[in-house]
């Protein structure tokens, strides 16, 4: 089987995710909407709320490109760089992608994931930290930090990325300045705004359907994606394993310290157990534990017992396979509908949680595109508000006399009203930011 030099920087790439790089490029956004006649539709304020006022002016774009097919494998914008970013890029760069491309509505697929052999990043403190250096570890990952002088690909990014906002934003259905142009529409309630929401749905849109799509001299003339499927068809893709569900959560779940107690470990008011931990309380008692909490899936954590990581679910069915920003969604949710109850059943969190994922499948996108920093400090926060007068407590079964006239039977109690429940997220969602309210920038 012939194989193509997929790089031509002197690195030999035979097989995807081979070798990924990953870089942060500094995005000056004020100065391309300066050149494109942008500038002069915002107010002073409008630029201030988008981080774009003269005192800041950038937006920084982590990217992993895999060296081989020359494919976006992971994105992530922030307004600050810092460890946390390079920690979401490389947790997209091992995930499905496939809902990016479908929020966005793109033609083509986004189908590249793995786990890299060899992670080449460059010398900034993002990538040289702890935290980063450990979760490659965790992972099985290679991290190479490269040399003073090698080839560089920040140059032609930025310039990518300079034509990705001229070209692709203006055509942004629905929210677009051409819509406005066009109509000679100019009151500032109707005036299209360039938000974050606007900016992922332009990165996504032009990595998926743009970038993949246009023929690249390092490939031959071939486009990335072609040269992706060309490696799939041959069978040239023997990739690692990606990380279990699992493993991601110990590579990238916030640590914590947790007590347990006799009816097991909380966290953001959910609680955790499991045979192991009630086995390991009898033994040990009450005793801090490591733990590892992932923002992606709240329906399990990871306990370090005894030097082994076990992993212990929520004892609520109703977390399981939720994310944090829905959690917190849910709260906000029932506490608008009921400020004053203190205790809400099972059913009720089943149902309101079900209403926000189905309210929630396109606002998502900024979230997961964007990063926000998961401190600790800032879990101890939400942590708090969590507790404060909200307990999750099982569906109470109500009996009631047996129509046959022996013994009693059960009457099923209907959870809260999707309505209500969708009413409530309606009239709150003015003062909702676009993360559900599960920001933990610092």
């Amino acid at each position: 089987m012939k194989t193509m030099r997929a790089v031509k920087s002197g690195i030999d790439v035979l097989r995807p995710f081979e070798r990924v790089e990953m870089d942060e490029w500094k995005i000056d956004l004020l100065t391309i909407m300066a050149k494109s006649g942008l500038l002069a539709m915002f107010s002073k304020e409008e630029l201030e709320a988008l981080g774009l006022d003269k005192r800041t002016t950038r937006w920084w774009l982590v990217v992993a490109i895999d060296c081989r097919t020359r494919c976006i494998v992971g994105m992530t914008l922030t307004s600050n760089p810092k460890t946390s970013s390079a920690v979401k890029c490389l947790r997209m760069v091992t995930s499905y992608k496939g809902q990016f491309a479908d929020q966005v509505g793109a033609l083509a697929p986004w189908p590249m994931m793995g786990k890299p052999e060899l992670l080449a990043v460059d010398n900034g403190s993002a990538f040289k930290s702890d935290i980063f250096t450990s979760t490659c570890a965790d992972l099985g990952i290679t991290k190479q930090q490269t040399i003073a002088g090698e080839p560089s690909m920040r140059g032609r990014i930025e310039r990518v990325f300079h034509t990705l906002i001229m070209s692709l934003l203006p055509r942004l259905s629905g929210r677009t300045f051409g819509d406005v142009l066009e109509r000679g529409d100019h009151p500032s309630e109707k005036r299209a705004c360039l938000t974050i929401e606007d900016l992922s749905f332009a990165l996504v849109r032009w990595a998926v359907d743009i970038y993949h799509n246009t023929p690249h001299e390092g490939l031959n003339g071939r486009t990335p994606l072609q040269q992706w499927e060309a490696d799939l068809e041959d069978g040239n893709y023997p990739l690692h394993s990606l990380p279990t569900a699992r493993q991601k959560r110990i590579a990238f779940g916030l640590p914590l310290s947790r007590v347990v107690q006799k009816d097991g470990i909380r966290a953001i008011n959910v609680r955790y157990h499991s045979k192991e931990l009630a086995r390991w309380y009898l033994k040990h008692g009450e005793r801090p534990v490591n733990v590892r909490w992932f923002d992606e899936n709240i329906g399990s954590i990871e306990v370090q017992l005894d030097g082994v990581w076990v992993e212990v679910p929520a004892v609520s069915e109703a977390f399981h396979d939720v994310d944090a920003s829905t959690w917190a969604a849910a709260r906000r949710a029932l506490r608008a509908k009921d400020a004053k109850r203190k205790e809400w059943e099972e059913e009720a969190i089943f149902q309101a949680i079900s209403d926000i994922e189905a309210m929630n499948a396109a606002r998502q996108l900024s979230y997961r595109i964007t990063d926000h920093a998961c401190t600790e400090k800032r879990f101890k926060a939400v942590e708090n508000e969590a507790v404060s007068n909200f307990e999750v407590v099982p569906t109470a079964q109500k009996l009631a006399d047996n129509p046959g006239g022996i013994g009693r039977s059960i009457a099923p109690r209907k959870p809260v009203k999707p309505s209500a429940v969708k009413d409530a997220l309606e009239e709150s969602a003015s003062e909702t930011p676009a993360n559900g309210g599960w920001d933990f920038g610092e």
